[in-house]
């Protein structure tokens, strides 16, 4: 999540996506789920007018659509 997810963000000069990293605060696992998953937990408010908040279209956009839908 952090070298995915949320580096791409910290450095994008993509003025919505900005506006969206700052409005959204996350909850980090704390331990592995049994079946080895981690869950984590998005808070996203405010929302973002024009923001699009769908997890596949932001890693298509950020890396490809190859590379994108593999993560």
């Amino acid at each position: 999540m952090t070298e995915v997810f949320f580096a791409p963000m910290k450095t994008t000069q993509d003025p919505v996506l900005k506006k969206q990293y700052t409005a959204t605060r996350w909850l980090t696992p704390a331990n592995q789920n049994e079946d080895k998953t981690w869950t984590y937990v998005f808070l996203m408010d405010p929302v973002v007018p024009n923001g699009d908040y769908d997890i596949e279209n932001y890693l298509v956009k950020t890396y490809g659509a190859e590379k994108g839908k593999a993560y």
